[in-house]
């Protein structure tokens, strides 16, 4: 008899009724990556849906159906189910028309027929030179290495993406289980970076002008954004606004700003994110972060006394409230002055060319370091990532329990005492800060009016910075524009 089963990841917020409604024919393996208690779940949240495919192989190795289809769990639409190219990008249609006739004879089948992503050369691990913002590349050889037990590593890797495909349970039977439970301890072990389940982008929507600039930034370095809408302070009435306006009476400048920050917290709350980075639209980041973020979970795991070797849900560790990624000033506290050093991290101007408030604090160390830390009395928020426990508590207690100020300077003095027993590590310097483009007075604030215009666009303390090499990126260029380069 023809057996064949969808096999699936997705989050608890994630409604994936419609494998089972629109393909009864069909059964499905759907995990649930954020809640252990689901009937499928992972062991960690890690891994994305490698986890999950790879689980359900090891599970039913013995037990395989005929045909698997590897599906993610948008139904249709674009952008979420961009990756599937049939009409209306709907994953139904996708498997209907499967052939399983051809999966049969070829043990193999992308569902992706149009090859751009990935064909015909997208992972060149040898490229010379090295592209920063191909973080994928950068791994690529280690892996191969722990995965295949050889050093042959290809110089060129080409396959249509997107990590939508079917195969039969013979070309599966084709290698052993134990090649598959390799694979997995990879995942588990790795101390590479699975970044954070979204990336949340303060904007207002009339500021266009941002939203191109940013979304062309992230797409360079393979980021993808969600934007969450800015708010006018004006417009909130004013029974909406928490106790404690009455005495800070606040600008409608500030409150909107406060508000923003908010519906974006209660977005991870409603959403039930395990974490999220949330980021406002002046933010500025080096061309390579996703690899500054693995030396960075290095870091946080050493504050939060936990090994890059011990499985957390969180690559940064288990435990944390906040990771301050991206602020103007802070200071390392007296209370807890642990620090985990970065050495010879060469994306870090020299002290004499950074903006900071602190300078004895470099002082103590070689150039090129990057300090990570405990947070002390941080300002500014260009970017932090937010957990689901952070999330909550910061819900409670920025909002529903009081107002209690300028959004940064309330996060700060919510980390910091003690209220609520909050977790938040910072880097010194920080990997986000604010940019600032060309163009009129006015233009890089939408609370603060009276800033100068500027020549030239700039972004401190960052020195391959993304904004300021876009065009180079656009145009496929890697002799990317250092704003601070090293002096004798």
């Amino acid at each position: 008899m023809e057996t064949k089963t969808i096999i699936m990841a997705k989050l608890s917020a994630e409604n994936t009724s419609w494998v089972g409604d629109e393909l009864p024919d069909w059964e499905n393996a759907i995990y649930t990556v954020d809640d252990p208690t689901a009937p499928l779940h992972l062991a960690v949240n890690k891994g994305r849906e490698a986890n999950a495919y790879l689980t359900y192989i090891i599970q039913h190795y013995n037990n395989l159906p005929n045909t698997l289809v590897f599906l993610h769990s948008h139904k249709d639409g674009w952008p979420e189910a961009w990756h599937t190219d049939v009409k209306d990008y709907n994953n139904v249609l996708s498997v209907q028309k499967l052939r399983l006739d051809s999966v049969q004879n070829n043990g193999y089948i992308n569902l992706r027929c149009v090859p751009i992503p990935g064909c015909p050369d997208e992972i060149q691990p040898f490229r010379d030179p090295p592209e920063g913002h191909r973080a994928s590349e950068h791994a690529t050889e280690a892996a191969w290495k722990y995965m295949f037990g050889n050093d042959d590593v290809p110089r060129v890797i080409g396959v249509a993406c997107c990590s939508q495909f079917a195969v039969s349970r013979k070309q599966v039977l084709s290698r052993p289980k134990t090649d598959y439970e390799r694979y997995l301890n990879w995942l588990m072990e790795t101390p590479l970076d699975d970044a954070f389940e979204k990336i949340l982008v303060l904007n207002m929507p009339e500021r266009s002008d941002k939203r191109d600039a940013l979304s062309l930034a992230a797409s360079l370095t393979n980021l993808k954004f969600d934007y969450v809408d800015g708010v006018i302070g004006k417009n909130i009435p004013s029974k909406a606004l928490p106790v404690g306006q009455e005495q800070r009476n606040m600008p409608n400048s500030t409150l909107g700003s406060w508000r923003a920050h908010m519906n974006a917290i209660r977005g991870v709350v409603e959403q039930n994110l395990s974490s999220a980075l949330i980021l406002e639209d002046d933010a500025d980041w080096d061309i390579r972060i996703k690899s500054q973020l693995l030396d960075f979970a290095k870091g946080s795991r050493f504050l939060l006394n936990q090994s890059v070797t011990q499985q957390t849900l969180s690559p940064y560790g288990d435990g944390w409230d906040i990771l301050w990624l991206g602020f103007c000033h802070d200071i390392i506290p007296e209370n807890d002055p642990r620090t985990y050093l970065i050495d010879n991290d060469v994306s870090i101007p020299q002290p004499d060319k950074m903006y900071f408030n602190n300078p004895e604090l470099f002082s103590q160390y070689p150039n090129h370091t990057r300090i990570i830390h405990m947070v002390g009395s941080p300002i500014c928020t260009f970017g932090y990532a937010i957990s689901l426990q952070g999330a909550r508590k910061i819900l409670y207690a920025l909002s529903v329990k009081e107002l209690r100020g300028i959004f940064d300077n309330a996060l700060s003095w919510w980390c910091t005492d003690h209220s609520q027993d909050a977790v938040c590590i910072d880097a010194h310097p920080s990997y986000f800060y604010q940019h600032r483009a060309a163009g009129a007075s006015g233009k890089n604030s939408d609370i603060n009016e009276g800033l100068p215009p500027m020549e030239k666009g700039e972004t401190h303390n960052i020195r391959w910075s993304t904004r300021l090499n876009l065009e180079k990126l656009v145009m496929g260029q890697t002799d990317f524009e250092d704003s601070y380069p090293d002096t004798s």
